[in-house]
Parts: structure tokens; sequence; C-alpha cells
């Protein structure tokens, strides 16, 4: 089993999953943000946290994943602050970000080379399972708000399944927090 820890948020992995640290990912970092640095004044690329491809085998479909941590509820915040933190989780400027991270890694996966040309092992697995034709899309964002705010939850995953509903019927788009961890498909959400 492996995991991708971003703070206190983790994903855990069995062993059919490749995955990579996208937004750590020479391909982005070293790459394609570099490239896009300037022309795109006012718009950045963007990525998300972790992407993944599951490798076929015995029950277990192609899949992809893109997953996002947001953490509106860290102890470590004041307790106006983590309100006010909170209080971002609803904001559309927020979805927009998350909607280009999504958009945006799915294509830079798919395509985006290292400085040298290169692509890591995760990255080649990833365009090995995009290639598929019966491949499906998870799409995974794990958001932390205090209790009280748990309503947020219903909220962004409306959104988000409204608006990703390009990618079409063997897509999923979930939202899970500590409240309701997602555990599937080879992956479980965990905060630590």
């Amino acid at each position: 089993m492996s995991a991708i820890r971003e703070d206190r948020q983790e994903l855990s992995f069995d062993q059919s999953w490749q995955t990579l640290k996208w937004d750590q990912a020479v391909e982005f970092k070293g790459s394609m943000e570099k490239t896009f640095y300037e022309p795109l004044q006012g718009r950045s690329v963007k990525a998300v946290d972790v992407v993944g491809a599951r490798r076929r085998g015995v029950g277990a479909p192609p899949l992809l994943l893109v997953a996002e941590f947001k953490d509106f509820n860290r102890p470590n915040l004041p307790p106006n602050a983590r309100t006010s933190a909170a209080q971002q989780a609803l904001t559309n400027e927020l979805m927009r970000d998350v909607l280009a991270k999504v958009v945006d890694s799915l294509c830079g996966v798919t395509f985006a080379h290292d400085p040298s040309g290169g692509r890591s092992t995760e990255s080649e697995a990833w365009r090995a399972t995009a290639s598929l034709r019966t491949v499906s899309v998870l799409v995974l964002i794990c958001v932390e708000v205090p209790p009280s705010q748990a309503p947020t939850i219903n909220v962004w995953t409306t959104e988000l399944r409204k608006r990703l509903r390009w990618l079409g019927p063997r897509s999923a788009v979930i939202v899970t927090s500590s409240l309701r961890p997602y555990a599937g498909n080879g992956i479980s959400y965990s905060l630590i």
C-alpha cells in the first residue's frame, strides 16, 4: 500500500495504482508550469495534487484519478480565521480554480514531458491507461470544513458534477471529507 499526503489529508492506494504528486512532478513544475507562466498573464496553468492510473488486472477496470486536497478546517488556525477559511469553500473563485486544476491536469499528465523530453513511469502509466477505450475517470476532491459547514460538501458535489459532465458517462465526481471518507476502487481517504 502506498500513500500521498498533504498536511493532514491522505490518500492511500492499493498495489493496483501508480500515483504521482502531480503539483510537484517535474513534468509540471520543471516544464509545463514554466512554459505557460509568461504567455498566460492573468491565468497560470494549474495542477491538482494527485494523479493516478489504475493498472488493468483481475477485477480492476482501467481508471484514471485526479484528486485535490482542500483543508478549510486546519486546527492550527485561530477560530475566527477557521470560520473565514471555511466561508471560502463556497466561493465561485475557488470552484473555478478547482475546475481549472482538473482540466489542466487531465491535459498536462497526458501530454507534458520534463525539460529533457522524458516522462516519469507514473506519467507513462497514465498515458497507457488513458488510451484504453474502457477507461473511466474519477475526480476526487477531498475537502475539510468545520462540522457546522458540512452541507458545503453537497454544494461542491452538485456543482462539480454539473460542470464536469462533459467527461462523459464513464466519469465519477466525488467530494469526500473525514465526515464521509471515501473508500473504493483501491483508494481510501483519511484525515491524519
